[in-house]
C-alpha cells in the first residue's frame, strides 16, 4: 500500500506544482517559471499552460500599448498622460527638481483637412509626432491630447529651458514641409 501511495504521489506531484503555480500566477507569474521533465500528460499540460500564458502576457502588453498610445503619432495618448503625470510630479517634488509642461496645437489644422483632405492631415500629425519624438529626451513624456493638441511634460526642466525647447520645436515644425 505504501509503495502504491508513493507511486501515486510521485506521478501527481507535478500536477500539484502546476495547480499551486496557477493559483499564484496573478501575483508572481510563477507558471512561466515551472520546469517540466519528461513527456507525460502532466508535462504536456504544463508546457501548454506556459505557452498559453506567455501568449496572454504578450497580448496584454500589446493591448496596454494600444490603449495608451496614439495610433497616428506614436506618442502617448491622454490616458497615459493622466496616468503618468502624477508620478512625475511626485518624483519632481521629492527630488526638489523643476518640471515643466509645454502645450501646443497646430494653427489652422482644420484648413489642412478641409483643403487637402484627412489623409494629408493625418500625414501632418505623423510628421509632428516624429519631430517631437526626435527632439525629446528619453524621460520626457509627449502626448497627443486632442485632434491637433499636444502636451509635453519635461522633468528636470526649468520654465526658461522649456521655452527654449518649445521654440526649437516650433522652428522644426516650420522648417518641415509636406507636399500635399
Amino acid at each position: 500500500t505504501a509503495a502504491c501511495l508513493y507511486a501515486i504521489w510521485h506521478f501527481i506531484r507535478p500536477l500539484h506544482h502546476l495547480a499551486g503555480a496557477l493559483q499564484r500566477y496573478p501575483r508572481d507569474k510563477s507558471v512561466l517559471k515551472l520546469q517540466t521533465t519528461g513527456n507525460d500528460e502532466i508535462a504536456i499540460v504544463t508546457d501548454a499552460t506556459k505557452s498559453m500564458l506567455s501568449q496572454v502576457e504578450e497580448l496584454a502588453k500589446q493591448l496596454k500599448h494600444q490603449a495608451t498610445t496614439d495610433f497616428l503619432t506614436g506618442l502617448a495618448n491622454r490616458r497615459r498622460l493622466s496616468e503618468q503625470v502624477p508620478a512625475m510630479q511626485s518624483q519632481a517634488e521629492r527630488a526638489g527638481e523643476p518640471i515643466s509642461i509645454v502645450l501646443f496645437d497646430l494653427d489652422n489644422f482644420k484648413l489642412i483637412n478641409d483643403d487637402y483632405g484627412h489623409d494629408v492631415g493625418d500625414n501632418v500629425l505623423m510628421i509632428v509626432g516624429e519631430i517631437v519624438k526626435d527632439s525629446l529626451r528619453p524621460y520626457d513624456l509627449a502626448a497627443r491630447i486632442g485632434g491637433e493638441e499636444f502636451c509635453i511634460v519635461l522633468p528636470r526642466t526649468s520654465g526658461e529651458d522649456a521655452l527654449t525647447i518649445a521654440e526649437r520645436l516650433r522652428a522644426a515644425f516650420e522648417a518641415s514641409y509636406l507636399d500635399p
